[in-house]
């Protein structure tokens, strides 16, 4: 849905990519671009990385080192590929956008999710130093901060009372939607985004 609405908002000379929750390698980044039908030598003007593994566990006594990697692998690897795929893809000068998509968890310290936490905080600090890194090319970097979205990974598991006492910790009593979050992220891949840079942006309805 994020990408769907997503694109209605950018202009028709405008390119968006994303890639959905997995543990990316190099050479598996190609492999989708290529899928994708996405020549390599082919320039971008908006890259958005929608990347996501979460299992809550405590770091004290249930957190795998096996499910460390793996969220680390997801989450912070896969950002950090995309990450440097786009910025050496992104038309310099033309108004490029980095946008990556991480989690008001990074912020809430809810306990059973610090592996998750942690990996979303690492890509928010590349974020910050690759806009600086990006100078002189017109392209900016920034995270958006959902708090929880409705979609299937903040479900998987959860039951139906569980959901319930989550939206009630919101000031809306429900849990976000992706329509709230689209908006932030069309703006941001706009020309009236570009003075926004390095930054990262909560939206979640007071959550945190």
């Amino acid at each position: 849905m994020i990408f769907q609405l997503g694109k209605k908002s950018l202009e028709r000379d405008q390119e968006l990519l994303w890639f959905r929750p997995m543990s990316l390698s190099q050479a598996r980044l190609n492999q989708c671009l290529t899928r994708r039908r996405v020549p390599l030598k082919r320039r971008f003007t908006f890259w958005l990385t929608l990347l996501g593994f979460s299992i809550q566990s405590t770091l004290r006594s249930d957190t795998s080192v096996e499910d460390f990697d793996h969220t680390f692998s997801v989450n912070t690897k896969g950002a950090f590929l995309c990450s440097k795929e786009a910025a050496n893809r992104l038309k310099q000068g033309g108004g490029g956008r980095i946008i990556l998509l991480t989690s008001s968890q990074t912020r809430s310290l809810k306990p059973g999710f610090g592996a998750y936490a942690a990996s979303k905080a690492a890509v928010e600090t590349m974020v910050k130093i690759l806009a600086k890194e990006l100078k002189g090319t017109g392209i900016t970097a920034n995270c958006v901060a959902p708090g929880p979205i409705a979609t299937e990974m903040f479900f998987d598991g959860k039951t139906p009372e569980l959901v319930e006492k989550i939206a009630a910790e919101s000031p809306f009593g429900r849990v976000g939607e992706a329509k709230d979050v689209v908006p932030l992220v069309g703006f941001l891949a706009g020309d009236g985004g570009e003075w926004v840079n390095g930054q990262i942006i909560p939206v979640n309805g007071g959550y945190v």
